[in-house]
């Protein structure tokens, strides 16, 4: 209820919101991890940004939908639990057509059998010649 009370906008956004919208807003980010979420926030601002041509300029028009409903930015971030530099990052990624990918070098590694025997037969030869 505190979320509710938070000012957004001139429009007041926020106030609009129904509960149910704010619990589907907050599940959907709730079970995915860091790399996930990002995508998640790239995918929703990509697929509700409009292209609109200034001259010889092209502008982003980003909407941010809640529910069906247009929203203020701010309620988006509320909404979904996340901050505007998040937010900022995701559309500045969105801009440079960038995904992030988690790759699978996270964390420690155990050493392979190739990696340990190349390592044994290397100090071995370094040995030998150390001794000559």
């Amino acid at each position: 209820m505190e979320v509710m009370q938070r000012e957004c906008c001139v429009d007041g956004c926020l106030r609009s919101l129904s509960i149910k919208d704010m619990e589907h807003c907050e599940a959907a980010m709730a079970l995915k991890n860091e790399n996930e979420q990002l995508n998640y926030i790239i995918k929703e601002v990509n697929d509700h940004t409009i292209l609109k041509k200034r001259g010889k300029l092209l502008d982003n028009i980003y909407n941010f939908v809640i529910g069906g409903r247009s929203e203020c930015h701010m309620a988006w971030c509320y909404a979904h639990n996340v901050s505007k530099s998040r937010l900022r990052s995701a559309v500045q990624d969105l801009k440079h057509a960038y995904l992030r990918r988690q790759h699978g070098n996270r964390g420690k590694r155990r050493t392979t059998v190739k990696k340990t025997n190349a390592t044994g037969c290397m100090k071995h030869h370094f040995d030998r010649i150390s001794k000559m």
